[in-house]
């Protein structure tokens, strides 16, 4: 393997709370790839203000299917070759399923879902340097905005919670 890759994601408190870097690092562990972690809390400025991305051989390359796509592609990884042509299918939608249907699910409930804010709120708060701790609140109240209008441009945050919460349940394969 080459030098090491750098990957920048959010802060981890015990376990990463962002699927996106997590699916990133996990695929990085599994091949053995050689990275080291920069923790950044301003996705702002990461290429197109979103994490994760990474740095290797000067070149950034954002989004973790694409970071994941890179990395097979430059160090030769033949990971689903085994897989037959319905298997890959299946792995697909299941993909898409997690990405686009329960994580919004999950950003319900750790946003804008009372019952589960105030456990929200303390661990982001852990990891945040004290003068952000200050103006937490304004952000927060901020990002609780914006997540509630994607969620309702989605057309996810048009349903009760009830209704939200069924959708992740019915993502369980059975």
């Amino acid at each position: 393997m080459e030098e090491r890759i750098t990957l920048y994601q959010f802060p981890r408190p015990k376990i990463n709370l962002s699927f996106f870097c997590m699916k990133v690092e996990v695929f990085m562990r599994m091949t053995s790839i050689p990275y080291e972690i920069k923790e950044i809390l301003n996705p702002g400025q990461a290429p197109q203000g979103k994490l994760p991305y990474i740095i290797h051989q000067g070149q950034k390359i954002p989004d973790s299917s694409h970071i994941i796509d890179y990395l097979s592609s430059h160090f030769s990884l033949t990971l689903d070759n085994h897989l037959t042509q319905e298997q890959l299918a299946i792995g697909h939608a299941v993909s898409i399923m997690l990405e686009e249907r329960l994580r919004w699910c999950i950003v319900y409930s750790r946003w804008l879902d009372r019952r589960y804010w105030l456990s929200f709120k303390n661990i982001a708060l852990n990891l945040v340097p004290v003068p952000i701790k200050t103006i937490f609140p304004i952000l927060a109240i901020r990002n609780k905005r914006r997540i509630a209008a994607t969620l309702n441009y989605n057309g996810i945050g048009k349903f009760s919670p009830e209704q939200i919460y069924t959708f992740g349940k019915k993502i369980s394969i059975q």
